[in-house]
């Protein structure tokens, strides 16, 4: 049995530097899931301590270089927290932010521009994130939250609900000049490669096609059309 084996006793031929070791001194490994279809294997921890995202993925590293390469496998570690009760939603999203910040960025600079520019609004029963309404701000945010909904219940079993509210500035003319690049002429390519879709993307059928608040708009009405048309 796994439980109650820490980190570098189920991997003790690992050779990790000793400030890692340190980290995951007390952490423990509950058990090694492995894909009936793949080669990968997850490498399940609990830990009583929060541990900042970078010293997990330089753990997780460390083991499929000198652990399961060999095996032809490749692991990810996959987190579990075991906090004590002084611990609330509000005080886990202050010494957590850090860390979830980092691991967001990790997957998306645009979730990192996001967070950067938003209030967020912190309580235990909620976590309010309110920015200017865009429609990349839009798109990315639901993926923001649905990322860090998931990380709270799956890390800490917490149902901690992600609250988007976008607000418009008025403005000039002239201002809505100069900010007219950050809302339009994002193509459906660059937006996949940006990892934002289109929310109706059957609607941009020819290729490149710019995609603004303005076609957004008449595509929605098109397709609305289209399918009354089909009926």
């Amino acid at each position: 049995r796994l439980r109650h084996m820490k980190v570098f006793e189920v991997f003790d031929s690992v050779k990790a530097p000793e400030e890692l070791r340190k980290v995951f001194r007390d952490t423990e490994v509950l058990k090694l899931s492995a894909s009936r279809n793949s080669s990968g294997v997850t490498v399940h921890i609990e830990s009583e301590r929060l541990l900042q995202f970078h010293f997990v993925k330089e753990l997780e590293r460390l083991l499929n270089k000198e652990f399961f390469s060999d095996m032809g496998k490749h692991a990810v570690i996959a987190e579990h927290y075991r906090l004590s009760s002084q611990y609330t939603p509000a005080s886990v999203w202050e010494h957590y932010y850090e860390s979830l910040s980092e691991e967001l960025g990790a997957k998306s600079r645009l979730y990192t521009g996001f967070l950067q520019q938003t209030e967020i609004e912190v309580s235990d029963n909620r976590i309010l994130l309110r920015t200017e309404d865009t429609f990349i701000n839009r798109h990315v945010g639901e993926e923001v939250k649905r990322c860090i909904e998931e990380i709270f219940k799956e890390r800490f079993e917490i149902a901690l609900p992600i609250v988007l509210e976008f607000y418009s500035l008025p403005f000039t003319d002239e201002e809505a000049m100069e900010m007219k690049p950050q809302y339009e002429f994002y193509s459906k390519e660059k937006l996949r490669s940006m990892g934002v879709m289109p929310a109706a993307k059957e609607d941009f059928e020819e290729q490149g096609e710019p995609v603004t608040a303005q076609n957004m708009s008449a595509g929605e009405k098109g397709a609305e059309g289209q399918k009354s048309a089909e009926k």
